[in-house]
């Protein structure tokens, strides 16, 4: 399981210019949503860019994501609840090197 904290480790295991996180709503319950935007490269011009959103149960393990290229159609990552981090570092590289 992938726990919401380990996000935090996306810029550098991907190698990315920036990954920034765009919200984060905690519920009353302590489960919630997030959405990151991921930049592979400096901003100039006609950049790319991925939008990566998702939700969390109370213990922070997150049970759905789902990623997108700029402001196209999002797609659910699937198995996220079985997955560990190295897993969804390749399922990320996979959507991005597709594009």
């Amino acid at each position: 399981m992938i726990n919401h904290k380990e996000l935090r480790k996306l810029k550098k295991s991907l190698n990315l210019y920036k990954a920034i996180q765009c919200y984060h709503n905690k519920h009353v319950d302590g489960s919630g949503n997030f959405g990151m935007t991921l930049y592979p490269v400096e901003r100039k011009g006609d950049y790319p860019f991925y939008d990566l959103n998702g939700l969390y149960d109370p213990d922070k393990n997150i049970y759905s994501m789902r990623i997108s290229y700029k402001w196209g159609h999002m797609v659910q990552i699937p198995r996220i609840r079985e997955m560990e981090f190295n897993n969804l570092l390749l399922a990320i590289k996979t959507f991005m090197d597709a594009q």
